[in-house]
């Protein structure tokens, strides 16, 4: 009895290894965003082409979104300065849209290869995940930290570098230390 119950221990082990093993080897480039970045990008979330943002010809993004930004956001609906309060807003409400249905991988943006007919560049499909706080994890007492902590579990399970995005200099700066690819965005005023 005991060794059935070692053997069904090791296949549902086995199982959830290669549920997690399937959900980070999807094809792309994996992207996360700070807060800075859906508050100030000029395109709101569902507008977004990330493509020229990452350099990625075609090629299908993954968005993930750690929950400290989604509280972040959530904080900033409450801001006193309007734009930032009314783009907190829009994202919380374009992401509460997609997972409406899921709290798994969404889809955000199909792909459109309709502009290889006249010589343009397609565009890859764009899927979205909120990452989730694992169970018993503690924050680290300043976000910026906490997103690059999320960022830096996540790259060796995806096997892959994942790019960040901001527009925040303290955040780039943090991430680059670390080794973390991230691109630091301008607002065009």
């Amino acid at each position: 009895m005991e060794l059935e119950e070692r053997v069904e221990a090791f296949n549902d082990a086995s199982c959830a290894l290669r549920a997690v093993i399937e959900r980070w080897s999807q094809p792309g480039v994996f992207v996360v965003a700070d807060t800075s970045f859906y508050i100030h990008h000029p395109d709101k979330l569902d507008d977004l082409d990330l493509a020229p943002l990452i350099g990625a010809c075609g090629d299908d993004i993954h968005v993930l979104v750690p929950i400290v930004v989604v509280d972040e956001l959530d904080g900033l609906k409450q801001s006193n300065k309007n734009e930032t309060r009314s783009r907190a807003r829009q994202t919380l409400a374009v992401l509460d849209r997609v997972f409406a249905h899921t709290t798994t991988v969404a889809r955000l943006r199909d792909a459109d290869f309709s502009a290889l007919g006249s010589g343009g560049v397609p565009r890859g499909l764009i899927t979205v995940e909120l990452v989730f706080d694992p169970p018993g994890h503690v924050r680290l007492p300043i976000n910026d930290d906490e997103i690059i902590d999320r960022v830096r579990a996540i790259q060796p399970l995806a096997g892959r570098l994942i790019k960040l995005l901001t527009y925040d200099t303290g955040q780039s700066t943090r991430a680059r230390a670390v080794g973390l690819d991230t691109i630091k965005l301008v607002q065009q005023r």
